[in-house]
């Protein structure tokens, strides 16, 4: 059951608000849970759309065994902004906060943040590239995506990019991983 409520305003802002109540199966046992969803989205400007959501109530924690398993207290909160300050310029900035807790506030067992940073350029309808790093607190881990693509024609594209990898190493953060590719994807047409 997941009545929900949505407000749609003048200038592109719409409000959201939704209750969820869920039955869950983990290992052996069910989980009654209750969810509830507050979203505002805005894109009154051309060169600016907002969008943030926050996400409380009951949440499992899903442990190896049906007796470490228990019920407890979700929060994920995220805000994103998708700015375009130039003609084939966009950016897609974004944070992410994900919190358990044993009891509501009390007991957290775990506070992760995520943020990230999609860059595109739009060169040409042909021509495109992308930078997309994104951070892991928990894991103290960086991330960090390159990708320049050529379409040759709708569904065929030429890709060449390189994956690089940072974490937290004997207290200091170093590279831990590096992949260069180079893809080829042809739609055969008739």
């Amino acid at each position: 059951m997941s009545p929900m409520i949505e407000w749609e305003f003048e200038k592109q802002t719409s409000i959201e608000a939704q209750a969820e109540r869920a039955m869950e199966r983990w290992q052996a046992r069910d989980y009654l849970t209750t969810l509830w969803t507050l979203e505002l989205n805005n894109s009154t400007w051309k060169t600016l759309d907002l969008h943030l959501e926050a996400q409380m109530g009951d949440g499992i924690f899903y442990a190896p065994s049906d007796s470490a398993s228990f019920r407890g207290w979700s929060e994920t909160y995220e805000a994103w902004a998708t700015l375009r300050p130039g003609r084939g310029l966009t950016a897609e900035l974004g944070a992410e906060r994900n919190r358990f807790s044993r009891d509501h506030g009390r007991g957290v067992l775990y506070d992760v943040w995520v943020l990230g940073a999609k860059t595109t350029w739009q060169f040409t309808r042909r021509l495109y590239a992308r930078f997309y790093p994104q951070y892991d607190t928990d894991a103290e881990h960086f991330d960090a995506d390159a990708l320049l693509g050529y379409v040759i024609h709708p569904g065929s594209v030429i890709y060449l990019g390189f994956n690089g990898d940072g974490d937290r190493v004997g207290g200091r953060q170093r590279t831990t991983g590096r992949t260069a590719f180079f893809k080829v994807s042809y739609l055969f047409q008739r």
